[in-house]
């Protein structure tokens, strides 16, 4: 399966780990925010850029199979929340969805979530590398 990971920027480096394990296990992730050539400081953020940075992200979200959202605590971090965004937008298309993270929001609760990474691949039922593969994983919140 293709996946798109979708976390705060400052997470990068962790989510790329998390990408290096779905690859193992014999999945892709493309996402263009993960090379890290969408950072930019707030100031740096013009129409075009951001324009451009959007487009590119929506793209990969479109071309992904399932994407795993990676939350934060509600309020703990200073973000410009695009993850959220993301996730919407993958909600709005049918992908397959999870929540890695606490529920930030009241949609996360409308997916399969799990508090931490190694929980998820440790408690899905079938195991991370069939797990997406399931159509009944969208079927309402698993209290992780």
């Amino acid at each position: 399966m293709r996946f798109y990971l979708a976390g705060r920027y400052g997470r990068l480096h962790e989510l790329n780990d998390y990408a290096e394990d779905l690859c193992d296990m014999g999945h892709t992730v493309d996402c263009v925010w993960l090379r890290g050539n969408h950072h930019a400081e707030d100031f740096q953020l013009s129409d075009e850029l951001s324009t451009r940075i959007a487009q590119e992200d929506l793209s990969d979200i479109r071309a992904c199979d399932g994407l795993i959202a990676f939350t934060d605590p509600p309020r703990s971090t200073t973000s410009r929340g695009g993850r959220h965004a993301e996730f919407g937008y993958a909600m709005a298309l049918g992908k397959q969805l999870i929540v890695v993270g606490p529920v930030e929001n009241v949609f996360y609760a409308l997916v399969d979530h799990y508090p931490t990474w190694s929980e998820f691949l440790r408690r899905s039922v079938y195991g991370a590398r069939s797990w997406f593969s399931l159509p009944s994983n969208r079927g309402g919140p698993v209290n992780a």
